[in-house]
């Protein structure tokens, strides 16, 4: 039987396994795997929008390399909304 997310309300399958190491303040987030019959799970959409508190480290295992930032997953390519400025006085 396939787990489903842990989220109330959510019935979506769970495919990221998440947990936390207190004494580090880090929650981390990782590719669910056969074997992860004791781990904790989330569905994709739960794991990708995951909030921690401040001071904590979200440490995501799902992806070997190593990003600064992620590229986004829609279809706009990347292309930046233009700014609007502001006129001073």
């Amino acid at each position: 039987m396939n787990r489903l997310c842990e989220r109330p309300g959510c019935s979506d399958p769970a495919s990221v396994a998440y947990g936390m190491r207190p004494e580090d303040l880090v929650f981390w987030l990782d590719v669910l795997a056969g074997d992860d019959a004791g781990r904790r799970v989330l569905c994709r959409r739960h794991a990708d929008t995951m909030v921690v508190p401040r001071g904590w480290t979200l440490d995501d295992l799902r992806d070997p390399d190593l990003h600064l930032f992620r590229p986004p997953d829609d279809d706009t390519g990347g292309t930046p909304r233009p700014r609007s400025r502001r006129r001073s006085r």
